[in-house]
């Protein structure tokens, strides 16, 4: 995640049509400013943001009225499944809080 006012003030017109001919390639776009300028952005790496739900990944687990990472104890802000990953367990804790 990039500093809102820092990614504004550098993503102008010239600076896309100079460094980004694909404009709507935005992966590629802030890939290319992480490498130049690291510093400007804070990684998420305990998916206290986004949490991705996969066959790999640790499904999340009911705790204290939340749903938290099993190994870190973190409740993401938001969780996906790509690929049609299940989301049985997220959607039984939803329909149970409801």
């Amino acid at each position: 995640m990039a500093r809102r006012d820092y990614a504004l003030d550098i993503m102008t017109d010239a600076l896309l049509a100079d460094f980004f001919p694909d404009h709507f390639n935005d992966q590629f776009q802030i890939q290319a400013l992480y490498s130049w300028h690291p510093d400007w952005f804070k990684l998420d790496k305990e998916s206290r943001l986004f949490y991705t739900q996969n066959p790999l990944a640790a499904d999340l687990v009911a705790r204290n009225a939340r749903l938290v990472n099993p190994l870190t104890g973190i409740a993401p802000s938001f969780v996906h499944a790509p690929n049609n990953s299940d989301l049985t367990n997220v959607e039984t804790w939803l329909a149970a809080s409801g």
